[in-house]
């Protein structure tokens, strides 16, 4: 009869570990996937960040481009008028 307390108790000290080790598992999971999504969305996030900086400064450098070229223009443009000016 001891022996069947005794193993009783063993059982039951196991089984509550086994639940417990279960119990752990499935919450530590749980984290695991939260964590995960998280991590997704912050990625996300900074993804459609650093896209946005990539499009505003190829807009900036596309600006200056421009203005450059403008300039130039001008440039050659103002020469061509003085060659017609020295023409005349």
């Amino acid at each position: 009869m001891n022996y069947t307390y005794i193993s009783a108790a063993i059982f039951l000290v196991v089984g509550f570990a086994l639940g417990y080790a279960f119990f752990r598992m499935v919450i530590l999971k749980k984290k695991a996937k939260t964590l995960l999504k998280e991590a997704e969305t912050e990625g996300e996030s900074i993804k459609r960040e650093k896209i946005l900086q990539a499009k505003e400064k190829f807009l900036q450098l596309k600006t200056e481009h421009e203005q450059l070229i403008i300039e130039r223009n001008n440039k050659i443009a103002q020469a061509e008028n003085k060659l017609k000016q020295r023409e005349i």
